[in-house]
This record gives structure tokens, C-alpha cells and sequence, in this order.
């Protein structure tokens, strides 16, 4: 029996391995620091609002709020249409973007929606692996009266 548990452990530790030397995973550098600074930026935002109260968004919303200690709404799957309503009805007011990330798809379109619509989302701050954007909702579409 520990013959065989022995054998399998080694197989599954080789196995493992020998993936992580095909697709290892990416390294990032320290981040302390750099979230130091977010934080310092996210609470001169705060101030300069004259508000005790920030909320943003965020493709790493647990790391935001760990760091920072603002609240973060996480940027799901939704379209840019989507994302801009929950962030509005959750009244968040900027994007905290890292590109030090395990899931580029999620970055690749945060950065589709800045390019295509630049004018919503200026950049605030850039501090390392991290932009800071302010989120300029568009005016509500007002029915017409003919509807």
C-alpha cells in the first residue's frame, strides 16, 4: 500500500511539474507599494469629493478593498452597456484596473471599453501595474414624446 501511495504521489507531483515548466504561471513584481499608493490616490479622490464614502470597481476587487480598504465592485462579464448601469445603480465612481492579472480576457476588455470610449473613463492615475480611471456616466437617454 505505501508502495502504490508512494507511486502516485510522485506521479502526480511530476505531473505537476512538469506543467508549471511547460505554462508557468506569471510572475508580477512586489506589489506593497504600489497598492500604498493606490490607496493614498484613492483617498485624495475621496477628499478631494468633500465625501467620507468612495466605491469603485475593479478587475481585482478583493485585492482593492485588502489594500485599500475601499469597497470594490468586481467588473463581471457583462458589455460596456451593462457594466456602466450596475456601476451606476452601485454609485461607483472610478476603476481601479491592474494588469497584473491571471485572467487577461477580463483586462483585454477593460482596455477595449477605455479605447472605444475614452471620454468615460479618463485616466486619474497610473501607479506601476495599476491605472486609476474617474467614470463619467453618459447622460440618461430621455424618452421623446412620442413614445
Amino acid at each position: 500500500a505505501w508502495a502504490a501511495a508512494t507511486l502516485f504521489a510522485a506521479l502526480v507531483v511530476g505531473g505537476a511539474a512538469l506543467r508549471e515548466a511547460r505554462h508557468p504561471r506569471p510572475t508580477f513584481p512586489p506589489e506593497t507599494e504600489t497598492w500604498r499608493e493606490v490607496g493614498a490616490a484613492l483617498a485624495e479622490i475621496r477628499a478631494s469629493r468633500g465625501s467620507d464614502s468612495l466605491r469603485v470597481a475593479s478587475n481585482r476587487p478583493r485585492k482593492v478593498a485588502w489594500f485599500t480598504g475601499v469597497p470594490a465592485m468586481p467588473v463581471l462579464d457583462h458589455d460596456l452597456e451593462g457594466f456602466l448601469e450596475e456601476a451606476r445603480r452601485r454609485g461607483v465612481s472610478h476603476m481601479v484596473v491592474t494588469a497584473a492579472v491571471l485572467e487577461p480576457e477580463r483586462l483585454a476588455r477593460i482596455r477595449a471599453w477605455v479605447e472605444a470610449r475614452p471620454e468615460l473613463f479618463p485616466l486619474v492615475r497610473e501607479i506601476g501595474l495599476v491605472r486609476v480611471y474617474e467614470i463619467r456616466f453618459p447622460p440618461d437617454a430621455t424618452p421623446s414624446p412620442n413614445r
